[in-house]
């Protein structure tokens, strides 16, 4: 995961730490990198392009950008529709995505809570 604040991410740790014991994900944060083996978390949380685990899935939040998307085999932008500028930047991203001939899809919450595809490839 790769935001732009190494504060926020400070507190994505905390929370897939503590939010439930059987809901626990095995992470890393940059910083922490002599705590343990980079490369052998699933999760890891970062500002910067280092992706120490080989990850395959990149997820981006606040706003953070993707210039080595070849690098992934998926890119998922995650942001709130009631932030109007995290709605201009993830306009921004699907035309660069569209631009670059990336396949694309855009996926919405509905009344009920659950998701659905609204538009892409």
């Amino acid at each position: 995961m790769r935001g732009t604040a190494a504060g926020r991410l400070e507190a994505l740790d905390a929370a897939l730490w503590s939010y439930r014991a059987e809901a626990f994900l095995p992470h890393g944060r940059e910083g922490q990198e002599a705590r343990g083996e980079p490369a052998r978390n699933p999760i890891w949380l970062t500002t910067g392009p280092a992706n120490p685990n080989g990850a395959k899935a990149l997820f981006l939040i606040d706003g953070a950008g993707a210039p080595d998307a070849e690098a992934f085999q998926r890119i998922c932008h995650v942001f709130s529709g009631d932030d109007a500028s995290g709605v201009v930047n993830a306009r921004a991203r699907w035309r660069e995505g569209k631009a670059a001939g990336f396949s694309l899809a855009f996926w919405r919450e509905n009344e009920a809570g659950g998701w659905h595809k609204a538009a892409g490839d």
